[in-house]
């Protein structure tokens, strides 16, 4: 009795899923053509679909049913088509579209697929080698082990491997695009950090950029997280803030403290004050309409982090969104073993947070914790000066770090009094891909805020 094979793998609903994504949203294309190959579209009519999708992008024309169909006819592939009533199988993927917000999911099932098609297909022809007539063993391993490296090329390719010719095509397209939208007037914001200075000259930060705020306690570290939160907030870019050191209320009031320019010391004691009132509801209404998030745990561990930051970016898909660690060194490691050294611990951490930067393609901001040596000494903090800081300055695009000089040895003279408002320096330690150098900026210790020198407050 003849035993029936199974269909090789596939799922033709993630198929239709990813082709009818495109032809509604055009624009998805661009997100799904570095993860999928016509090949790897198990019915040969969605193969014939995407290869002239693709075939449009490259001459930068158009990609809609209509376009679509005459490239197919163009190519010979049309006919391919018949069995489901011609072009009106296009029509019919857009219908079947229910939201295009999940076409990069449904492309990984796609080419997944596909893999496990070639390891399968790879395992029977290996299968079908051994049961044939005696064969030199080292040959048939070395056949196996080329057939295997060939069905798995596809995951080879997306993880690291990209031809030149990919990655030109790739980048001139976003240049191109932005070089037009500047012409336009309307030049490519990224995610801002309220520097005007940095933005104004950089656009702002890069999503898969991390950025550390380097500090020593209270010299400001804290206070520039919260500038740079507000002006996300200000700009409508979401934002997901990890404090390991406060309470979300305290980081919230700071905000209001600093937006509404109520003094820190009149929010933690309260005092029904027409004005302070009229300032603290305003600035509380203007701040509850931003989006953005906080998770206050000290307990939570480098992997945890990158949990809820994975679900919160499936929410909050725009192009332009940041996530903030308060502060990098509180963060655990979550390490095996007893043996590991502060600094290896560190490490660790800052790689995870590197990393999610990278996959969720967004913004992170990292604070950093200055050791005790910038305290004995005065003047601009060196890079010597971050603590287990090997690892946190190697995988940062950027290190900043705050200095305000009239808050220096303040902690040791308590007879002084801070200044209503000072000049505050940021320091550029590293730039990967901007310049070093000193931004010039204002703070206000009883605000706990800073501000750009020319703002009118």
């Amino acid at each position: 009795m003849a035993v029936e094979r199974p269909a090789p793998p596939h799922s033709i609903e993630a198929e239709e899923a990813v082709l009818g994504g495109v032809l509604v949203h055009a624009k998805k294309l661009d997100e799904v053509a570095p993860l999928l190959r016509p090949s790897d579209f198990y019915h040969p009519a969605n193969a014939a679909i995407f290869d002239a999708m693709l075939a449009l992008l490259r001459l930068h024309h158009p990609v809609d049913a209509l376009t679509v169909a005459q490239q197919m006819r163009r190519s010979g592939t049309f006919e391919r088509l018949r069995a489901f009533g011609d072009a009106d199988y296009l029509t019919e993927l857009m219908a079947k579209m229910v939201t295009a917000e999940n076409i990069a999911y449904h492309a990984k099932v796609v080419r997944d697929r596909a893999t496990a098609r070639r390891l399968v297909e790879a395992c029977r022809e290996a299968a079908a080698k051994g049961y044939g007539p005696a064969a030199d063993l080292d040959e048939l391993v070395a056949d196996v082990r080329r057939a295997v490296d060939q069905a798995s090329a596809q995951v080879l390719r997306d993880a690291s491997v990209q031809p030149i010719r990919e990655v030109a095509s790739s980048w001139l397209r976003d240049y191109e695009q932005k070089a037009q939208a500047a012409d336009r007037g309307n030049p490519v914001r990224y995610v801002p950090t309220g520097v005007r200075g940095f933005d104004a000259f950089d656009g702002g930060l890069r999503p898969g950029e991390v950025m550390v705020y380097a500090g020593q306690s209270g010299r400001g570290k804290t206070a520039l997280m919260n500038f740079t939160l507000a002006a996300c907030g200000e700009a409508e870019v979401p934002a997901l803030c990890f404090s390991y050191e406060m309470p979300a209320a305290d980081i919230l009031a700071r905000m209001i403290g600093a937006e509404g320019g109520v003094e820190a010391r009149r929010l933690r004691v309260p005092k029904l004050e027409a004005s302070t009132m009229l300032r603290v509801t305003s600035a509380c209404a203007r701040a509850a309409e931003w989006p953005i998030w906080f998770i206050a745990r000290p307990d939570m561990k480098v992997d945890e982090l990158r949990q809820v930051a994975r679900r919160w970016r499936r929410e909050n898909q725009q192009v332009n969104a940041l996530i903030t660690v308060d502060y990098v060194q509180l963060v655990e490691a979550g390490l095996s073993g007893r043996n590991n050294t502060r600094e290896q611990e560190v490490g660790h951490v800052a790689k995870q947070l590197d990393a999610m930067a990278l996959e969720l393609s967004c913004a992170v901001v990292m604070l950093c914790q200055l050791n005790r040596e910038a305290d004995k000494r005065e003047g601009p903090p060196r890079r010597s000066d971050l603590r287990d800081s090997a690892v946190i300055f190697h995988v940062a695009d950027i290190v900043w770090a705050t200095h305000i000089p009239e808050l220096d040895g303040l902690d040791k003279d308590l007879s002084k009094e801070p200044p209503g408002i000072t000049t505050a320096y940021i320091h550029t330690l590293k730039g990967r891909n901007v310049a070093s150098g000193t931004i010039r900026m204002m703070f206000e210790p009883p605000y706990t805020r800073f501000r750009n020198p020319d703002d009118g407050r």
